[in-house]
């Protein structure tokens, strides 16, 4: 099964919204609509923008510190997630 949660499925919503928004037909109501939607999932994907630059600049870092404590902070470790979506730390995800 296919995750549809990475950066490539961002791209590709960030792209399909901009097809949505060139639509010269679209007005109205439905132009609202199509903007306001558009604006929640540029917010949503600026988050995840950043939260993936995030985990990118501490993966380079920690790679390229050789004496560092090899121990990745716990809130960047990726995390196996059961079924129930209870993490094996006994965090829910």
């Amino acid at each position: 099964m296919k995750t549809h949660n990475t950066l490539d499925d961002l791209n590709n919503h960030l792209f399909s919204e901009m097809e949505r928004l060139n639509d010269d037909t679209l007005e109205g109501e439905p132009l609202e609509q199509e903007l306001r939607r558009a604006d929640g999932i540029s917010k949503i994907a600026t988050q995840i923008i950043g939260n993936a630059r995030t985990i990118l600049s501490a993966q380079v870092a920690y790679q390229n510190n050789e004496s560092a404590d090899p121990t990745m902070p716990r809130v960047l470790q990726m995390n196996e997630v059961t079924e129930n979506g209870k993490a094996l730390d006994g965090v829910r995800h």
